[in-house]
């Protein structure tokens, strides 16, 4: 589990309910998010472990002998409930890209049409950036993209430059950055529908890649609401989410992925 992937808030529940200070209330729900984050069932039973031999040494308490054992039924549960249940689809990230194909999706400078009209200089530095990534050199195309957004205020490249350099940094597993140039990418695109879609699809990915899942619906609800190249990919996780969120039972998710089939 990497840093990125990390349910912070999850975790402090764990902590707070071997504590004994998880209010009664937010207990169940606790067992609703471990299901859906099986991952951390480990950290759990790791702690109860651990509780369980330190208790061993000082207390004969039954009350927490009961709690230990209640605690234990609940993991075997959610254990079992993720394993045998097919009423489950996959991690949420399975709906997104692993990786974002670089040649069908960065953006470079438009041809013009006049073999004699030079490229401005941003124009210029952002193919010299687009070659160099394609080319396999990614510190040095990043370093190109970071350049022209520095540099350069109302060009049509600064908008496409911070969408390279977010592509880039999804794919090299920097997410949070990501986000911060697929947002740049949308402030900046004008009129660009096109990439302000496209945009929208990967900030929604990376979104995802963080944990952040509200801001991955609100994100990929724009990428479907544009509707042009990603309506299907776009409606799908959008729907995933909403089961993740709890706005869809499994059946009416189930239902209406089986619709765009």
């Amino acid at each position: 589990m990497t840093d990125n992937s990390r349910d912070i808030d999850l975790e402090k529940k764990i902590d707070a309910y071997i504590k004994g200070q998880l209010p009664e209330e937010e207990v169940e729900q606790l067992w609703v998010e471990l299901i859906k984050h099986p991952e951390y069932i480990g950290l759990l039973q790791t702690e109860i472990d651990l509780s369980r031999t330190y208790q061993q040494q000082s207390t004969t308490n039954s009350y927490y002998w009961k709690w230990i054992a209640s605690a234990a039924a609940v993991i075997l549960l959610v254990i079992t409930i993720n394993v045998l249940s097919p009423n489950k689809p996959g991690p949420v990230s399975m709906w997104t890209q692993s990786n974002i194909n670089m040649p069908e999706n960065m953006a470079s400078a438009e041809v013009t049409r006049s073999a004699t009209t030079a490229l401005d200089p941003a124009d210029s530095l952002l193919n010299t950036g687009f070659k160099a990534a394609l080319s396999g050199q990614i510190d040095k195309a990043m370093n190109i993209f970071q350049r022209i957004v520095k540099q350069y205020d109302t060009t049509r490249a600064v908008s496409k430059a911070h969408l390279n350099l977010g592509i880039l940094q999804y794919n090299t597993g920097a997410y949070l950055k990501s986000v911060d140039s697929f947002n740049n990418a949308i402030s900046t695109a004008g009129d660009d529908s096109l990439l302000i879609e496209r945009s929208y699809w990967y900030l929604s990915n990376a979104f995802v890649n963080t944990n952040q899942l509200k801001q991955a619906r609100m994100a990929v609800e724009q990428a479907f609401s544009m509707g042009d190249i990603y309506k299907k990919q776009s409606f799908k996780l959008l729907k995933r989410l909403d089961y993740e969120l709890g706005n869809i039972d499994f059946d009416n998710f189930e239902q209406q992925i089986k619709e765009t089939e």
